[in-house]
């Protein structure tokens, strides 16, 4: 009985450790209040890490506001910045194609096949294996290989673009 108590004991220590390190995990996740990821806030967004951690926090957050996230609206203005007077871009939602799921599955887990259009059967999240497909409509133009290299490197994971050129 004694051992038993022990292994509880055990086991009770490592669950308090991971409970507190997960603690200092989701507080450190917000740049308004981070301490150990402010090196890493500031290599994503190519900053400086002179001045207080207090200077350094502000800095992060303008960055961030700067960058405007990573709406619609965000990728339409900096693909018509990159194309002013050249082309223009318009991102469509919920374009003609559906969301689809990447590598679907049987019953008994065995691939179906190549990945298949399954409409209405898509849940969201990028942990349910959907890909949301938005059209990027670039008139003015036959190709943009810069544009498709930035929005690649911008996007979230579980997006995809599909290009559209109008000449």
């Amino acid at each position: 009985m004694n051992k038993m108590r022990e292994n509880f004991l055990v086991i009770g220590h490592h669950l308090d450790i991971a409970e507190d390190a997960s603690t200092e995990l989701l507080t450190n996740l917000f740049a308004d209040v981070t301490i150990d990821f402010l090196a890493d806030y500031e290599r994503v967004y190519n900053l400086k890490s002179t001045g207080t951690d207090a200077v350094r926090r502000n800095r992060i957050i303008s960055a961030m506001r700067a960058r405007g996230g990573l709406s619609k609206a965000y990728f339409e203005s900096i693909g018509n910045k990159l194309g002013e007077g050249t082309y223009t871009v318009v991102l469509t939602e919920g374009s003609a194609y559906f969301p689809f799921i990447v590598a679907p599955t049987g019953p008994d887990d065995t691939p179906k096949g190549p990945a298949t259009l399954i409409p209405d059967e898509v849940t969201s999240g990028a942990g349910s294996g959907t890909c949301y497909e938005i059209t990027v409509t670039v008139n003015g133009s036959a190709s943009e290989p810069e544009l498709e290299k930035l929005f690649a490197r911008l996007k979230p994971a579980w997006t995809s673009f599909v290009y559209v050129y109008v000449p």
